[in-house]
């Protein structure tokens, strides 16, 4: 880690990546390879591979400032393999935490299709800092849907597995 305060966006995509190793840990190869259907039509490392490849347009920019968001991997090893799923996990965990407070404030321009009928690409620029917020936001919204897996599976997971910052703040003020 440098020796830069620590942001809350790092902060956030770092408990976004270790909820996710945690929950590795619990899987097997056929819990990891499971699909839900009808609840949901994904396996658990297809979820796994999309949230990589969300942190991996971010990690991939840094030589040309770009973002692309719609740079999939799919059919890729990760999805059906839970240790490359572990292994690319720990990656983005090292690359979060040697980010500088330069890094995070350096504009970059993003790339996202934004239409279902048609090819439709937004441009608009940004900061790596804003889009590590949306990617983190992004994966728990992912975790959520994977814990909907996890239950036909009969896997114990966090119970805020899943859970968004406000969301995990209003309950801690229930408490």
């Amino acid at each position: 880690m440098n020796n830069e305060p620590i942001c809350p966006s790092i902060i956030g995509s770092l408990e976004a990546i270790e909820q996710s190793l945690t929950l590795c840990e619990k899987l097997d190869h056929t819990s990891y390879n499971f699909k839900a259907v009808p609840h949901v039509q994904s396996s658990i490392g297809e979820h796994l591979r999309h949230i990589l490849d969300m942190f991996l347009a971010l990690m991939n920019q840094s030589n040309i400032g770009v973002i692309d968001y719609d740079h999939r991997r799919r059919g890729d090893p990760v999805e059906s393999n839970l240790s490359v799923g572990v292994s690319e996990l720990s990656d983005v965990k090292v690359w979060l935490c040697k980010l500088t407070s330069q890094q995070l404030d350096s504009p970059v321009t993003i790339l996202s299709e934004a239409t279902i009928s048609t090819q439709k690409i937004c441009e608009m620029t940004s900061t790596l800092r804003r889009e590590l917020l949306f990617v983190s936001s992004h994966t728990i919204h992912h975790l959520a849907i994977i814990k909907v897996i996890t239950t036909h599976c009969d896997i114990e997971t966090n119970e805020h597995l899943g859970y968004a910052p406000a969301t995990a703040t209003y309950l801690r003020g229930q408490a």
